[in-house]
Protein backbone atom coordinates (compact mmCIF):
# COMPACT_ATOMS: atom_id res chain seq x y z
CA UNK A 1 0.00 0.00 0.00
CA UNK A 2 2.53 2.59 -1.26
CA UNK A 3 2.26 5.12 -3.26
CA UNK A 4 4.81 6.94 -5.48
CA UNK A 5 4.89 11.08 -6.20
CA UNK A 6 7.13 12.48 -8.49
CA UNK A 7 8.43 16.12 -8.13
CA UNK A 8 10.08 17.67 -11.71
CA UNK A 9 11.43 20.80 -9.90
CA UNK A 10 12.85 19.28 -6.45
CA UNK A 11 13.90 16.19 -8.69
CA UNK A 12 12.61 13.78 -6.17
CA UNK A 13 10.17 11.11 -6.44
CA UNK A 14 8.45 10.45 -2.56
CA UNK A 15 7.43 7.16 -1.19
CA UNK A 16 3.92 7.54 0.55
CA UNK A 17 2.81 5.16 2.52
CA UNK A 18 -0.85 4.68 1.95
CA UNK A 19 -1.64 3.41 5.81
CA UNK A 20 -0.50 6.30 7.62
CA UNK A 21 -0.19 8.97 4.35
CA UNK A 22 3.11 9.57 5.80
CA UNK A 23 6.00 10.20 3.52
CA UNK A 24 8.74 7.34 4.22
CA UNK A 25 11.41 7.44 1.67
CA UNK A 26 12.59 9.67 -1.31
CA UNK A 27 14.75 9.04 -4.63
CA UNK A 28 16.70 11.28 -5.89
CA UNK A 29 15.83 11.46 -9.95
CA UNK A 30 16.54 14.65 -12.29
CA UNK A 31 13.45 15.86 -14.04
CA UNK A 32 11.18 12.98 -13.01
CA UNK A 33 8.19 12.65 -15.36
CA UNK A 34 6.11 9.28 -15.84
CA UNK A 35 6.07 6.45 -13.25
CA UNK A 36 4.61 2.51 -13.36
CA UNK A 37 4.92 0.33 -10.72
CA UNK A 38 4.90 -3.65 -11.79
CA UNK A 39 2.38 -4.95 -8.63
CA UNK A 40 3.42 -8.23 -9.51
CA UNK A 41 7.38 -7.89 -9.11
CA UNK A 42 7.10 -4.58 -7.08
CA UNK A 43 9.33 -2.84 -9.21
CA UNK A 44 8.98 1.09 -9.85
CA UNK A 45 9.49 2.40 -12.87
CA UNK A 46 10.37 6.63 -13.19
CA UNK A 47 11.57 8.35 -16.46
CA UNK A 48 14.61 11.29 -16.67
CA UNK A 49 13.38 13.60 -19.31
CA UNK A 50 16.64 15.27 -19.20
CA UNK A 51 18.60 12.18 -18.43
CA UNK A 52 17.27 10.30 -21.05
CA UNK A 53 16.90 7.29 -18.69
CA UNK A 54 14.76 4.92 -17.00
CA UNK A 55 15.40 4.34 -12.83
CA UNK A 56 14.12 1.07 -11.88
CA UNK A 57 13.73 0.83 -7.57
CA UNK A 58 12.36 -2.41 -5.38
CA UNK A 59 9.11 -1.24 -4.01
CA UNK A 60 9.71 -3.42 -0.86
CA UNK A 61 13.92 -2.60 -0.51
CA UNK A 62 13.13 1.22 -1.43
CA UNK A 63 16.37 1.31 -2.72
CA UNK A 64 17.73 2.14 -6.57
CA UNK A 65 18.39 -1.19 -8.66
CA UNK A 66 19.98 0.42 -11.95
CA UNK A 67 19.34 3.02 -14.58
CA UNK A 68 18.18 2.21 -17.87
CA UNK A 69 19.70 4.00 -20.80
CA UNK A 70 16.59 4.81 -23.17
CA UNK A 71 15.49 7.61 -26.20
CA UNK A 72 15.54 11.06 -26.00
CA UNK A 73 13.10 13.37 -23.80
CA UNK A 74 11.45 10.07 -22.27
CA UNK A 75 8.28 10.86 -20.31
CA UNK A 76 5.49 8.05 -20.37
CA UNK A 77 6.06 4.54 -18.56
CA UNK A 78 3.41 1.58 -18.18
CA UNK A 79 4.49 -2.30 -16.91
CA UNK A 80 2.40 -4.97 -18.01
CA UNK A 81 2.50 -7.01 -14.86
CA UNK A 82 1.51 -10.09 -16.94
CA UNK A 83 4.24 -10.45 -19.06
CA UNK A 84 6.96 -8.19 -17.37
CA UNK A 85 7.38 -6.02 -20.31
CA UNK A 86 7.91 -1.98 -19.57
CA UNK A 87 7.41 0.64 -22.77
CA UNK A 88 8.44 3.97 -22.63
CA UNK A 89 7.86 7.28 -25.17
CA UNK A 90 10.55 8.83 -26.06
CA UNK A 91 9.39 12.02 -27.60
CA UNK A 92 12.33 13.94 -29.63
CA UNK A 93 12.63 10.28 -31.27
CA UNK A 94 9.31 9.71 -31.91
CA UNK A 95 9.61 6.00 -30.25
CA UNK A 96 8.91 3.95 -27.99
CA UNK A 97 11.18 1.66 -26.16
CA UNK A 98 10.18 -2.00 -24.92
CA UNK A 99 11.91 -3.15 -21.34
CA UNK A 100 12.41 -6.80 -20.27
CA UNK A 101 11.43 -6.31 -16.67
CA UNK A 102 13.49 -9.40 -15.91
CA UNK A 103 16.94 -8.55 -17.42
CA UNK A 104 16.04 -4.68 -17.37
CA UNK A 105 17.46 -4.43 -21.07
CA UNK A 106 16.10 -2.59 -23.87
CA UNK A 107 14.93 -5.12 -26.35
CA UNK A 108 12.92 -3.45 -29.36
CA UNK A 109 12.10 -0.11 -30.40
CA UNK A 110 9.16 0.80 -31.93
CA UNK A 111 8.99 3.87 -34.24
CA UNK A 112 5.54 5.54 -33.82
CA UNK A 113 3.72 9.10 -34.22
CA UNK A 114 5.27 12.57 -33.81
CA UNK A 115 5.70 12.94 -29.88
CA UNK A 116 4.43 10.47 -28.44
CA UNK A 117 3.09 11.44 -24.78
CA UNK A 118 1.22 8.72 -22.82
CA UNK A 119 1.37 5.05 -23.28
CA UNK A 120 -1.26 2.79 -21.62
CA UNK A 121 -1.73 -1.42 -22.29
CA UNK A 122 -4.37 -3.78 -22.03
CA UNK A 123 -2.78 -6.58 -19.76
CA UNK A 124 -5.41 -8.81 -20.77
CA UNK A 125 -5.08 -8.02 -24.30
CA UNK A 126 -1.34 -7.15 -23.93
CA UNK A 127 -2.13 -4.60 -26.92
CA UNK A 128 -0.62 -0.89 -25.69
CA UNK A 129 -1.59 2.51 -27.06
CA UNK A 130 0.37 5.65 -27.82
CA UNK A 131 -0.61 9.14 -27.52
CA UNK A 132 0.90 10.89 -29.99
CA UNK A 133 0.80 14.47 -28.95
CA UNK A 134 1.32 16.43 -32.78
CA UNK A 135 0.59 13.69 -35.45
CA UNK A 136 -3.21 13.61 -33.70
CA UNK A 137 -3.03 9.98 -33.33
CA UNK A 138 -3.07 6.88 -31.42
CA UNK A 139 -0.71 4.33 -31.78
CA UNK A 140 -1.80 0.60 -31.38
CA UNK A 141 0.98 -2.13 -30.47
CA UNK A 142 0.91 -5.26 -30.85
CA UNK A 143 2.73 -6.19 -27.04
CA UNK A 144 3.46 -10.17 -28.38
CA UNK A 145 5.20 -8.56 -31.52
CA UNK A 146 5.78 -5.08 -30.83
CA UNK A 147 5.09 -3.92 -33.69
CA UNK A 148 2.39 -1.21 -34.43
CA UNK A 149 -0.77 -2.82 -35.62
CA UNK A 150 -3.29 -0.01 -36.15
CA UNK A 151 -3.26 4.30 -35.92
CA UNK A 152 -6.08 5.72 -34.45
CA UNK A 153 -7.06 9.29 -35.28
CA UNK A 154 -7.24 11.57 -32.31
CA UNK A 155 -7.37 15.67 -32.23
CA UNK A 156 -3.88 16.05 -30.07
CA UNK A 157 -3.86 13.18 -27.28
CA UNK A 158 -1.98 13.87 -24.42
CA UNK A 159 -3.17 12.03 -21.38
CA UNK A 160 -4.31 8.30 -21.26
CA UNK A 161 -6.35 6.15 -19.03
CA UNK A 162 -7.40 2.48 -20.20
CA UNK A 163 -10.33 0.32 -18.68
CA UNK A 164 -9.21 -3.68 -19.52
CA UNK A 165 -12.34 -4.76 -18.90
CA UNK A 166 -14.39 -2.32 -21.16
CA UNK A 167 -11.16 -1.94 -23.86
CA UNK A 168 -11.95 1.59 -23.98
CA UNK A 169 -9.23 4.36 -23.95
CA UNK A 170 -9.53 8.41 -22.86
CA UNK A 171 -7.63 10.51 -24.21
CA UNK A 172 -7.32 14.79 -22.95
CA UNK A 173 -6.82 16.76 -25.79
CA UNK A 174 -4.21 19.31 -25.09
CA UNK A 175 -5.16 23.22 -24.31
CA UNK A 176 -9.08 21.86 -24.86
CA UNK A 177 -11.87 21.36 -22.23
CA UNK A 178 -12.59 17.70 -24.30
CA UNK A 179 -12.32 14.36 -23.50
CA UNK A 180 -11.86 11.60 -26.60
CA UNK A 181 -13.34 7.79 -25.79
CA UNK A 182 -11.91 5.23 -28.12
CA UNK A 183 -13.68 1.96 -27.63
CA UNK A 184 -11.21 -0.73 -29.38
CA UNK A 185 -12.27 -4.16 -31.13
CA UNK A 186 -11.46 -7.12 -29.97
CA UNK A 187 -9.03 -8.24 -32.89
CA UNK A 188 -8.39 -11.97 -34.00
CA UNK A 189 -5.20 -13.40 -35.11
CA UNK A 190 -4.25 -13.65 -39.09
CA UNK A 191 -7.75 -11.90 -40.25
CA UNK A 192 -8.16 -8.43 -41.98
CA UNK A 193 -11.55 -7.09 -42.58
CA UNK A 194 -13.00 -3.82 -41.79
CA UNK A 195 -14.37 -3.12 -38.58
CA UNK A 196 -15.93 -0.37 -36.56
CA UNK A 197 -14.24 2.13 -34.09
CA UNK A 198 -16.21 4.27 -31.56
CA UNK A 199 -14.89 7.57 -30.87
CA UNK A 200 -16.50 9.61 -28.50
CA UNK A 201 -15.94 13.34 -27.72
CA UNK A 202 -17.39 14.01 -24.25
CA UNK A 203 -17.55 18.04 -22.84
CA UNK A 204 -15.20 17.84 -19.82
CA UNK A 205 -16.19 21.31 -18.56
CA UNK A 206 -17.75 22.56 -15.56
CA UNK A 207 -21.22 20.93 -17.42
CA UNK A 208 -20.51 17.81 -19.11
CA UNK A 209 -21.92 17.35 -21.96
CA UNK A 210 -22.26 15.16 -25.36
CA UNK A 211 -20.53 17.24 -28.43
CA UNK A 212 -20.45 14.41 -30.67
CA UNK A 213 -21.07 11.35 -31.04
CA UNK A 214 -19.84 9.26 -34.38
CA UNK A 215 -18.50 5.88 -35.54
CA UNK A 216 -15.63 5.69 -38.35
CA UNK A 217 -15.30 2.40 -40.01
CA UNK A 218 -11.92 1.60 -40.34
CA UNK A 219 -9.72 -1.41 -42.60
CA UNK A 220 -7.44 -3.40 -40.51
CA UNK A 221 -5.95 -5.85 -39.00
CA UNK A 222 -8.08 -7.86 -36.58
CA UNK A 223 -6.08 -9.72 -33.69
CA UNK A 224 -7.21 -11.49 -30.67
CA UNK A 225 -4.76 -11.82 -28.52
CA UNK A 226 -5.61 -15.02 -25.82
Amino acid sequence: NKVYITSDRAHLVSVLDGSTNEIISTFQVNDPCGIAVNESTNMVYVTSESQNQVHVFDGVKNNLVTKIDVGKSPRGVISNPETNMVYVTNQLDNTVDVIDGSSNQVVETITVGDTPRRIVVNPETNIVYVSNHLSNSLSVIDGDKNEIIDTIAVEQPFELMINPKTNKVYSTYYGHTTLSIVEDVIREKNASENYETIFGMLGAGIIAAIIAIFITKKKSQKRRIS
